[in-house]
Formats: C-alpha cells, sequence, structure tokens
C-alpha cells in the first residue's frame, strides 16, 4: 500500500505544482495587461486636462 500511494501523492504534488506555475503566470499576465491599461488611461486623462 505505501508505494502506489507514495507514487499518487508524487503525481498530485507535480500537477499541484503545475497548476500552481500556471495560474502565477496567468496572474503576472493580467497584472501587466492592467498596469498598461491603467498607464493608457492616466495618460489620456492628462491629455484631456
Amino acid at each position: 500500500i505505501g508505494a502506489p500511494l507514495e507514487t499518487l501523492w508524487r503525481r498530485s504534488g507535480d500537477s499541484l505544482e503545475t497548476l500552481w506555475r500556471r495560474s502565477g503566470d496567468a496572474l503576472e499576465t493580467l497584472w501587466r495587461q492592467l498596469q498598461r491599461l491603467l498607464q493608457r488611461q492616466f495618460l489620456i486623462i492628462e491629455v484631456d486636462n
């Protein structure tokens, strides 16, 4: 019972780590896009004033 459980544990750990990295990358990308949008908005506001 020990070996299969350990294998399962490792696999779930790896998939969780992969998921974590992917979500981290996606969040970082979203954050960058948000910053760009905000910068554009501020530029537009400055131009209007």
